[in-house]
């Protein structure tokens, strides 16, 4: 059986060798080793075509930048393996990532998806991030039972992992639902493909194991915060309508949830703009007046957790002072709230 491993290339010549070389010496090693560089100004092409020369299992692309998303599309356009693993330039793979990804599928044949954990690599020390829900095989009725009433946002706000990043996916499902998603989303672009994918999936198995590094650059964290895209949000729920049978389930709930949770960021974000209040306050409520689809979710998410039932009076209520305080003292509420939960 061979992975294609699918690794979209946009400025990380820095830490490139180690993602590429963590795939090559895998102990597992019927794999084909997709790189797109995606119109990268750095090393990384140099760096792939490099590499290229010295192994015939890799393949590379090179294209003008689009983004994240059609850099995807490009690796799954070219793929021939029976599971794609995605897998950012950034980070890198356990060395029995592929070889304990096989033997589950070989053990449990034709299953889906292959779930694993992912370690949180930053400044060489590594925090283990498991998945919470438990271990094992999952058929259709045990999916319906344990995984889809937290798939997107559970009333507690527990939510299964969205990340493409940490999963092995039977490749015709995986191309499917990637090239579904529009180019043009550049943010929640791992979301608006999984979502929707693990609607429909009749088996999935999760390990336990921790078998992804996803590198955190403290660089990139610190970056300037800025308002987010309402456009780009409006996108992804659209794709949502489009994608997921919300007569299924509790699914039209969690969309709700989902929403109401995603509008406080995007809310909430524009606060980051040097413009003055009275003048952000406008635009929100004039977007807000445009998108009645806002209020609906607002008034039908229904929320267990106190936090996010303040959220929700928040948005209802257009506690705008509120919201731009929030805005400016993120971290000390949520320190403040980790004190209150403990």
């Amino acid at each position: 059986m061979k992975f294609s491993v699918i690794v979209p290339i946009y400025n990380v010549d820095k830490y490139l060798r180690t993602c590429i070389e963590s795939v090559l010496y895998q102990s597992y090693t019927n794999f084909e080793l997709i790189l797109i560089d995606d119109g990268s100004p750095d090393k990384s092409p140099s760096i792939c075509d490099e590499y290229a020369q010295k192994d015939n299992r890799i393949i590379v692309i090179h294209k003008v930048n689009g983004g994240l998303v059609s850099a995807r599309k490009a690796g799954v356009n070219v793929a021939s393996g029976q599971y794609a693993v995605c897998l950012d330039g950034d980070d890198f793979l356990h060395k029995d990532c592929l070889k304990i990804v096989y033997e589950t599928i070989r053990h449990n044949e034709k299953v889906d998806v292959v779930c694993f954990g992912f370690n949180l690599y930053k400044d060489d020390s590594v925090v283990e991030k498991s998945v919470k829900s438990r271990c094992g095989y999952y058929d259709y009725n045990q999916i319906v039972y344990s995984i889809y009433p937290e798939l997107f946002y559970s009333r507690s706000s527990r939510r299964f992992p969205h990340e493409i990043a940490g999963k092995a996916i039977r490749l015709e499902l995986y191309k499917h639902y990637q090239l579904k998603v529009p180019s043009d989303i550049r943010m929640a672009e791992d979301a608006s493909c999984i979502h929707p994918l693990l609607t429909n999936i009749k088996s999935i198995y999760i390990l336990g194991e921790c078998l992804y590094y996803y590198r955190q650059i403290t660089s990139s964290m610190t970056k300037v915060r800025k308002p987010l895209d309402w456009d780009n949000y409006d996108k992804v729920f659209a794709l949502y309508e489009k994608q997921i049978d919300f007569r299924r389930h509790d699914f039209r709930r969690q969309y709700y949830r989902l929403r109401t949770h995603n509008l406080f960021n995007v809310t909430m974000s524009q606060f980051y703009s040097d413009k003055p209040y009275t003048q952000i306050v406008s635009q929100i409520l004039s977007r807000f007046k445009k998108h009645p689809e806002y209020d609906e979710a607002i008034n039908n998410g229904d929320f267990a957790s106190i936090h996010m039932k303040f959220i929700r009076y928040l948005l209802k209520y257009r506690c705008f002072r509120v919201i731009r305080f929030y805005a400016h003292n993120r971290l000390l509420l949520k320190t403040l709230k980790e004190r209150i939960g403990k």
